[in-house]
């Protein structure tokens, strides 16, 4: 007999309920959509919806580019666009995890705000949907691929090493979420999806079998987020949590005493969590879980030089920034600008800025775009990143992370401007990367193409879209796909001033 369910997951389980009698109906009334356009992942040509606002997920027509002239001198004609300088691909917030780590604390959602979700139903497929993303990727052929942070979810040398894999190509064995979310857990806030809707019966076997990732086949730039730095992507690594990594426990329903002590505020609430992972303990009930040597967690320093050593990053004293120049016309700046402390508080790096002006100054008559994990308002350096970047007027866009969300943003500098764009996670709704492609305009201004792509077809990974979309706390309520502006739009900038 199950327990009663918290309100949390109450919510949320309801939502799936619904959402997966509804998707059963439907689909035996619609059959099986053989007049559906076929699916390439660019979103020009097919996008992914829910036009009866049932949460059934079919394929149709793409969504064109929009014009966005929040740059340009008011009463200027539009220009029209003309040579190809370059495409750029970004993958962002993988959140690769292995789901059973005693080092996760997926059990903080049920205590509500001021915590994010941590659990996500789909979470057991983050290889599966990263290797399809890999194959529209692949299909764009990019000069190059950024993936802007939070490669893997807890900063774990498993999460870190599968992760690798699947961006170079080769022989993934997928974690096994058994513990979390098989049959045969009671308890109630997991998504089991052998027993509970929607129904994917033998979901958890098929998502643990090893398969071949086909990898990307061009250029890849990796800059590290919080998620790949940090535990949880808060906490420093210290001794004590260390050992619990690779442990044989994992705490399952924290006490309610403890979370009768946890403050409502956000911060002070983080921070309370925070000491107790770094002591390396939690109070409540624990289960038996196999201890693996392999989980064990990772300094900053260690993360990049991985990283390097696979081909996927630049190691510069521990961080990941570098320049990559495509041909004459773009230059692409990699800042790793997440900190290592902690928390995002932290005297302003000295050599990190003297990197980005040189980065700056030299890229000529190049087109500049910056890419990183955080959005620059919340690290450090950021105000004097933001305050640098004003100053350049070939700086065409910044790209960016972190927030789960579409977004794009006019940024009006006295040099011109620049557009602000951070793009949607592969970890939750809608699971989609960006194409970015720079052209030319008349008069020696620029306009950046770009558009939302989708994972390649595959049947984990569509399941894994398909749960995200009815995640109560990340799917569709989330709104992360943003509106059509922040999609698939032309973004122009006029000729340095």
């Amino acid at each position: 007999m199950r327990v009663p369910p918290t309100t949390a997951w109450l919510r949320r389980s309801v939502a799936l309920l619904v959402a997966g009698t509804i998707v059963l109906l439907v689909l035996l009334l619609v059959g099986g959509g053989d007049d559906d356009p076929p699916r390439t992942g660019s979103t020009l040509d097919v996008t992914v919806r829910d036009p009866s606002g049932s949460g059934v997920l079919r394929d149709g027509p793409g969504e064109h580019l929009r014009d966005r002239r929040d740059l340009l001198p008011a009463g200027t004609a539009t220009p029209s666009p003309g040579k190809e300088l370059a495409t750029v691909a970004q993958l962002t917030d993988t959140h690769v995890r292995d789901t059973a780590s005693p080092a996760r604390i997926p059990f903080l959602d049920r205590l509500g705000a001021p915590f994010n979700p941590i659990f996500r139903p789909q979470e057991g497929l983050t290889l599966q949907t990263l290797a399809a993303a890999t194959k529209t990727v692949n299909r764009l052929d990019p000069q190059l691929t950024v993936v802007t942070g939070d490669l893997v979810d807890n900063d774990q040398q498993n999460e870190l090493t599968a992760a690798i894999t699947a961006l170079k190509g080769g022989r993934v064995r997928p974690f096994d979420a058994h513990a979390l979310q098989g049959a045969d857990n009671a308890d109630p806030f997991y998504y089991r999806p052998d027993v509970d809707p929607p129904r994917e019966p033998g979901l958890l076997d098929r998502a643990r079998r090893p398969f071949t990732a086909p990898g990307l086949d061009g250029p890849v730039a990796v800059v590290p987020g919080n998620h790949d730095v940090l535990v949880g992507g808060e906490v420093l690594a210290t001794p004590a949590l260390r050992a619990v990594a690779v442990g044989d426990r994992r705490l399952v329903t924290p006490d309610p005493a403890f979370a009768r002590t946890i403050p409502r505020d956000a911060g002070a609430a983080q921070q309370a969590v925070n000491a107790l992972l770094s002591a390396g303990r939690l109070p409540g009930t624990t289960a038996a879980v196999r201890a693996d040597p392999t989980r064990r967690l990772l300094s900053g320093p260690e993360v990049v030089g991985q990283l390097a050593k696979a081909g996927l990053a630049s190691d510069r004293d521990g961080r990941a920034d570098t320049v990559r120049d495509l041909g004459t016309g773009v230059r692409v700046i990699l800042l790793d600008d997440v900190p290592r402390g902690g928390d995002d508080e932290g005297p302003v790096d000295p050599a990190q800025q003297a990197f980005l002006d040189r980065a700056l100054t030299t890229a000529g008559d190049r087109w500049v775009l910056v890419a990183f994990h955080d959005p620059l308002d919340r690290t450090p350096n950021g105000r004097a990143f933001r305050a640098r970047l004003a100053r350049a007027p070939r700086v065409l866009a910044t790209i960016g992370g972190d927030t789960h969300h579409d977004e794009v943003v006019p940024v009006r500098t006295p040099s011109g401007g620049y557009w602000s764009l951070t793009t949607s996670a592969l970890a939750d709704w809608p699971q989609q990367g960006r194409a970015l492609r720079v052209r030319e305009t008349a008069g020696g201004g620029a306009v950046l193409e770009t558009w939302k792509l989708d994972t390649a077809p595959d049947p984990l990974a569509d399941t894994a879209r398909e749960l995200a979309y009815l995640d109560a706390q990340g799917g569709r309520p989330g709104k992360n796909a943003g509106t059509a502006k922040d999609r698939n739009v032309r973004l122009f900038k006029p000729a340095p001033r």
